[in-house]
């Protein structure tokens, strides 16, 4: 076997070129035959290069094969074991073992055989066994009890899948070299062939021992071998020498002779290099927009381009965006496509008694029900809490909308699956399951639907996959042959059955001639580009690396190797591989992009080490980043007195990029399945052209000119929540459970209904609690099917209104008002807010007014975290008490004192301490108010009720307090309160330019219900952590000179 040394597979490929030039030609000739085995996903490329780098309009003598091809020549007639099959065969070994009248038990792997991907690893161990040339019988004992019981259970398996093979006479992957071995020496095809391997960046013992095989019956082997990747193939003897780099370019004579050699020596000449960092993973992408698309302008094609990375659907749909042709060269698991999912689902819906998985199926398109039917079908299930039973008509909330059309959806469910539970609880053996599952898709049409579904609404890059659902899954059906007499329960056959379709994955040929290649780090080794792009360059990415976590991790090779079992490869070496590829693709691009982002997925990301040496060793590169777009909210540290620069960044002006709303449209198309709305109908609601900016009257149209302080903190908050829950209403669905939520509300409620009555007494309090919570778990049906959550909800409910009543016995503030309205229409009148674009009314309800002489109080119950901190108030996450105290004031003509959240607690804690219930927010330092407010305050400094502790109070009236981010003085309330107003004005004037854009406040995407929907989660986040904001300035920034 002549082992020939290489600097890159580009050398190689030339070479091979050359000899095949050389060859004596002699057309209709094939006495003589030219064998390229490579593997698989490169044989197309490689016919495709030959082809044209030959000229020789075609070849008769030349063959470009793997190695099972080269079996499948021979016309070896054998049953084969496909990987799937081998993994539903595993899967029934290990039930059987775990079976009741087994004798045999696992050491190790009891955990394990949980896993859904446990059969395919095993198989996957099993394969690598065979290619190292180790038999079942490990019978090895070494110094790691662990490792002992581990190869006792891989041993066992392995054992009893060869005793199988061999009953059935059947062979699988990991047999086919040692097969193939067997039919060299009698094929004459083999014997007139050279042999040339060309693209294996490593070879298996199994491997090794068929080419010297080859090598002795043929005409001759030709093994290409890569100079840095020597120590990747172990079992090649060879005279290692120092390639030829003669006639590589200058570039190329340094990455070899350095980067390839892990050198660090400079090069000092322009490199053709160029280093993108991005702030954002969508910035990344669109950067290879760009450079895409300046290749396309300057007269290139898409196919001299290749990315190098994975793309995620958003990622690609940046590409869609922009009109980019592409070839993604990636695998799909076969479980990815719904016509499987619907399988899948209705099978585990039998084997659970329908706990849950009914939606599941109703929203599959292969179900025939609509999408909005089977949402609405979804709600009622969650609202009324029903998890079973499928067969029994619906009663709850009866005569409505929603029952009928859950009703008729529960109707279609019972028909498809009616007759598949009955197949499948008279199943014995695993051929009536099978028959079971062909009834069902034939009783309900599947194979047609599929095929509609195929045509018409599979997704354009999911669309080559789907075509070939039919025939993978039709191929996992016909291999449950195997097994066809064997006995098992529905949970046994679910357990095989599933293992097969995991274990399936589908890929396809290029549909696409000119189009950028999107590949991996080993896809572009037979190609020639003149930009290569990759992607996510950072930290554990560049390249990726595996985890250590296969069924025999390294230590458990390394410790069988001190007992002459040599099983490879291990993960250390295939993770070397990666990089030793990594670094060889680099000769296949005229020119390198590295494109990396700050953050992902909300987590900062370093540049990966790689790409850090790449830049030592060539100082002359190109390098840039992305210059922030937008005017983020977020000040340098400034002292309390700089009042004028802190005005500077008042607030972030409307966004001016142009795309924005087209890209919600994407956002919004891309989950329909998301909070329970059909997203697209609830877009085309806006009324608005999502390709152009908005009018702004056709945004005011849709905005009215009423506007609720607490909409208006949502947009504070972030825009695009804005715009997601009060234009497009898409809210949370309701659930049969009880959340937190639920709670705030409940007693939310109860204080509602309390501040009607004026007890006396506190077991008068505790009387009038009694009474007004047991009459709303009554109407409650969550409450009545949970009485031990009612239990604590009226224990807390005491204590709250006890809290209450104390700190009303404390006080000469007297309740105005509760649950008060005020706005357009209402008796007491709207704030009116004049804007630069419009006259905007503020509406609300108040849920209680105090009133001391001229001074009010507002209170606001309010349950989960509030948000009380300064610089809340100065991002407008505060505006609500401070817009309400406004309005109230100028209706009432009296002077604000206070605006309050009363906590509501929901987290049930036994602790019933005053401290858990004092009011929070902001309290004008004004004495005659303060005393009348809490009367305990002759007597401690401290107060319960407000969020306040007086040092003292002057002979003049002044009070000192030592809690100064809640006490203020008379003027600086009043123009915080003018502050508010006037951030008011900037979020309507904003709004209605259509400012939507998502722009969050600090730790608003993680309970965002959004998030999944958003096309930009955990991007330009603003922040104040660092920033010296107290009341004080937010009043100097409300004051109107």
């Amino acid at each position: 076997m002549d082992t020939k040394i290489f600097p890159n597979y580009i050398r190689a490929y030339q070479y091979l070129v050359q000899i095949l030039k050389t060859r004596p030609k002699k057309r209709g000739c094939l006495d003589t035959r030219h064998i390229i085995i490579t593997p698989d996903r490169y044989t197309l490329q490689l016919e495709k290069e030959l082809t044209k780098d030959l000229d020789e309009q075609g070849f008769f003598d030349i063959s470009v094969m793997t190695f099972d091809r080269l079996l499948y020549n021979e016309g070896v007639s054998s049953k084969y074991l496909s990987k799937y099959g081998g993994a539903m065969l595993i899967r029934k070994i290990i039930d059987q073992n775990n079976s009741a009248d087994s004798q045999e038990s696992f050491l190790c792997f009891n955990r394990a055989l949980l896993k859904g991907d446990f059969p395919a690893n095993m198989h996957k161990t099993i394969t690598q066994l065979k290619s190292c040339l180790v038999s079942p019988r490990l019978a090895v004992q070494t110094a790691k009890p662990h490792l002992n019981n581990k190869l006792n259970d891989i041993s066992y398996i392995y054992q009893k899948y060869e005793q199988f093979l061999d009953e059935h006479n059947l062979q699988d992957a990991g047999s086919k070299l040692s097969l193939l071995k067997k039919q060299v020496p009698n094929s004459k095809y083999i014997q007139n062939a050279y042999f040339y391997l060309f693209g294996f960046d490593s070879l298996t013992p199994q491997a090794i021992d068929l080419l010297q095989t080859l090598d002795q019956y043929s005409k001759g082997v030709i093994l290409t071998v890569i100079n840095d990747g020597l120590d990747l193939y172990p079992y090649i003897e060879t005279n290692a020498k120092e390639p030829d780099i003669s006639d590589l370019t200058d570039f190329e004579k340094h990455l070899y002779q350095n980067l390839t050699k892990r050198n660090i020596i400079q090069y000092l000449e322009q490199a053709p290099i160029n280093i993108f960092c991005a702030n954002q993973s969508a910035s990344m992408i669109r950067q290879a927009c760009r450079i895409i698309a300046k290749h396309i302008k300057d007269g290139g094609k898409y196919y001299e381009i290749a990315i190098v990375g994975d793309m995620s659907e958003k990622d690609l749909a940046i590409l869609d965006e922009a009109g980019i042709s592409y070839n993604y060269d990636h695998k799909v698991l076969l479980v990815a496509h719904p016509f499987v999912a619907f399988i899948k689902d209705c099978i585990d819906a039998v084997r659970t008694h329908y706990n849950n998985g009914a939606a599941h199926i109703a929203k599959n398109y292969f179900s025939g029900i609509s999408y909005q039917d089977a949402c609405v079908f979804e709600n009622y299930c969650l609202k009324y809490n029903i998890t079973q039973n499928i067969f029994e008509p619906f009663e709850l909330g009866a005569q409505t909308r929603e029952h009928d059309i859950a009703e008729r959806v529960r109707q279609k469910l019972a028909n498809i699956l009616g007759s598949f539970e009955r197949d499948l609880k008279k199943s014995a053996i695993v051929d009536d399951y099978a028959q079971a599952v062909k009834k069902l898709i034939n009783h309900n049409d599947l194979e047609k639907r599929l095929r509609e579904y195929n045509t018409h609404f599979t997704t354009d890059d999911f669309a080559p996959y789907a075509e070939q659902c039919w025939d993978k899954f039709a191929a996992v059906l016909d291999e449950l042959k195997i097994l066809s007499q064997y006995n098992m329960d529905i949970e046994n056959f679910r357990a095989v059955f599933f293992a097969g379709l995991e274990a399936v994955e589908i890929s396809v040929i290029p549909p696409i001639i000119d189009a950028v290649s999107i590949t991996d780090i080993e896809g572009i080794r037979c190609g020639k580009y003149k930009k290569i792009i990759y992607l996510n360059c950072i930290d554990g990415s560049f390249p990726p690396l595996e985890k250590d976590l296969g069924l025999l991790s390294d230590d458990d090779l390394d410790s069988l190797f001190e007992y002459d079992i040599k099983i490879e490869p291990k993960i250390k070496q295939i993770n070397k591989r990666r990089k030793f590829n990594l670094i060889q693709s680099f000769y296949h691009g005229e020119r390198l992009y590295f494109l990396h982002s700050k953050h992902q997925n909300g987590q900062e990301c370093a540049e990966a080490n790689l790409l850090s040496i790449v830049k030592k060793l060539f100082p002359n590169h190109n390098e840039y980043s992305e210059d922030s777009y937008n005017t983020l909210l977020c000040l340098p540290s400034v002292s309390q007195n700089d009042i004028s620069r802190i005005a500077g960044y008042f607030y972030n002006q409307p966004s001016a990029k142009k795309q924005v709303l087209r890209l919600y449209k994407k956002a919004l198309t891309e989950r329909q399945d998301v909070l329970g709305l059909g997203l697209s109908s609830a877009a085309r609601a806006l009324k608005i052209d999502f390709g152009t900016q908005p009018k702004k009257k056709a945004i005011q149209v849709i905005l009215g000119d009423t506007f609720y302080a607490t909409h208006l903190e949502n947009y504070f908050c972030c825009p695009y929540i804005y715009l997601m829950r009060h234009i497009l209403r898409l809210a949370r669905r309701p659930i049969g459970d009880i959340n937190s939520l639920d709670i705030g509300n409940i007693l939310h409620e109860i204080l509602e209904k309390f501040a009607a009555y004026d007890p006396k007494t506190i077991e008068e309090c505790d009387q009038i609690t009694i009474k007004i919570t047991d009459q709303i778990i009554s109407e409650n049906i969550k409450l009545q099917k949970n009485p031990h959550f009612s239990r604590l909800l009226k224990k807390e409910a005491i204590n709250t209104t006890r809290a209450v009543f104390e700190q009303n016995q404390n006080s000469d503030f007297k309740t105005l008002y509760t649950e008060k309205k005020f706005g357009k229409g209402e008796e007491m009148p709207p704030l009116v807010i004049q804007t630069d674009t419009m006259t905007a009314y503020i509406g609300g309800k108040v849920d209680r007014i105090d009133q001391y002489e001229d001074y009010i109080k507002i209170i606001d119950y309010k349950s989960g975290k509030i948000k009380s901190a300064p610089k809340d108030i100065y991002a407008g996450i505060n505006l609500q008490l401070m817009l309400y105290m406004k309005a109230c004031s100028q209706a009432l003509r009296k002077k604000p004192f206070a605006s309050l959240y009363f906590p509501i607690n929901n987290d049930f804690m036994s602790e019933n301490s005053n401290s858990r219930y004092r009011n929070i927010g902001l309290v004008a330092t004004e004495p005659k108010a303060l005393l009348a407010a809490d009367k305990t305050l002759n007597q401690t400094p401290k107060s319960e009720v407000l969020p306040i502790a007086v040092k003292t109070i002057t002979p003049d009236g002044v009070v000192v307090a030592s809690r100064q981010n809640c006490a203020l003085d008379f003027e600086d309330f009043e123009n915080i309160l003018e502050y508010s107003v006037n951030l008011t004005k900037t979020a309507i004037d904003e709004l209605a330019s259509g400012y939507f854009e998502p722009h969050p406040y600090e730790d608003v995407c993680d309970w965002c219900d959004y998030r999944g929907i958003c096309c930009k989660p955990y991007q330009n986040q603003r922040e104040f952590k660092q920033l010296n904001i107290t009341n004080q300035t937010i009043a100097s920034l409300g004051r109107k000179d």
